[in-house]
């Protein structure tokens, strides 16, 4: 059974830690549905699918016991319940995204739809290279809880936006020449879509231990 400590020393650097291992295998994920899509190679769905479920059983478990260990709780823990909770609940919207690419992906390949065209190809596969290397910076900094600087977390993650935003303006020019069509249009969008998510919400985490570890509010500026 998954014990849950919040003792605050010792939940703060366990939680980063796990992060840090559990952005590692979302990484993972994402590049083998990537690669499952552009080669359409349902063993790499396979990869990525299992790698996911994987995740959400261990935070399923994670957000079942917490409530326990909160009842058992003292008063002056309660700062690190929240990191738990707040946490937990950053991690599935992560993983919604990833389930919603995975599920897309598999169900492209599974129908047989048509390929990527060569220029999505280079597109998302640029995409997924800035985006394995943006959560592995974000994994590092969880690791060695260096969250002070987070410049060129922000850099890489403005260069996925802007990536990611040329991509669909392409895509709609695309469509308006009648070069796409739907089940097309419907795999890359929601590939560039759930992407742009799961990035956006990754870096939050670093925020969040950051704050913790300065003492102040897990929510911010109110």
């Amino acid at each position: 059974m998954l014990t849950i400590d919040l003792t605050t020393d010792i939940a703060l650097t366990k939680t980063a830690k796990k992060i840090a291992e559990s952005l590692a295998k979302i990484s993972d994920s994402y590049k083998a549905a990537v690669d499952g899509l552009i080669h359409e190679d349902q063993a790499n769905i396979n990869i990525a699918s299992n790698q996911y479920l994987e995740l959400v059983t261990y935070y399923s478990d994670i957000k079942n016991n917490l409530f326990k260990a909160i009842k058992k709780s003292k008063l002056n823990q309660k700062q690190t319940a929240q990191l738990y909770i707040l946490s937990n609940d950053l991690m599935q919207d992560i993983l919604q995204s990833l389930g919603y690419i995975i599920n897309a992906v598999d169900k492209h390949v599974k129908n047989a739809h048509k390929p990527l065209t060569g220029n999505q190809v280079e597109t998302i596969q640029k995409i997924k290279i800035e985006v394995i290397t943006y959560l592995a910076n974000i994994a590092n900094s969880l690791d060695i809880h260096d969250y002070d600087d987070l410049a060129d977390i922000r850099i890489s993650k403005r260069s996925v936006f802007d990536n990611i935003e040329k991509a669909l303006s392409l895509q709609v020019e695309g469509i308006a020449r009648k070069e796409y069509g739907f089940k097309n249009t419907d795999i890359f969008l929601n590939l560039l879509l759930e992407t742009k998510d799961l990035v956006a919400i990754s870096v939050r985490f670093s925020k969040l231990l950051h704050r913790l570890v300065k003492g102040e509010s897990p929510l911010g500026n109110r």
